[in-house]
């Protein structure tokens, strides 16, 4: 009989700590359930928080006050051969006020995480994107960021790119 382990997962999220944990592992790297067949995916986290907080936008040099959900996704997927495939996915909706000028705003964002490991060569892909928008002309902010890194099987980092792009409309 082969040993019954807990796989847990820790994962640092805008600020906030997610956690889970998927039983069946035989072994570090692999994951079972007993006497079956080796897991395909499990959802480790499916959230929503409120979000309150203030953010300056810098097109404006205002502060604003922004309220809404937050949705995470987390999931965990091995595929059979020891390999680990690590996804997050985030959208936010929230509205806010303006603590100058009590303009009212709308921001949205996207953001995405995968990481393919099983041990070396491995990959790791992060995108995003947050839209800003302020009631009535001017102040909004469009921001973007693509991040991609290859690390190679003896260990060394062969592709470290990361496309950060904001604008002000």
């Amino acid at each position: 009989m082969r040993p019954h382990h807990l796989l847990s997962v820790t994962a640092i999220v805008g600020g906030g700590v997610l956690t889970g944990s998927i039983s069946g592992c035989d072994a570090p790297g692999r994951m079972t359930s007993p006497g079956a067949t080796p897991l395909v995916a499990a959802v480790v986290a499916n959230e929503r928080t409120d979000v309150d907080t203030v953010f300056t936008n810098f097109c404006t040099g205002e502060d604003v006050h922004l309220v809404g959900i937050s949705h995470v996704v987390f999931s965990l997927t091995t595929d059979g051969s020891g390999g680990f495939h690590l996804g997050f996915t985030s959208t936010q909706q929230l509205n806010g006020v303006g603590l100058t000028t009590g303009a009212t705003y709308l921001s949205l964002s996207a953001n995405t995480f995968t990481l393919n490991i099983a041990s070396l060569p491995f990959e790791q892909t992060s995108a995003g994107g947050t839209r800003l928008l302020r009631q009535g002309p001017g102040g909004d902010i469009m921001a973007f960021f693509l991040q991609h890194i290859t690390v190679d099987a003896n260990g060394n980092t062969r592709v470290f790119n990361t496309d950060f792009r904001f604008s002000c409309a």
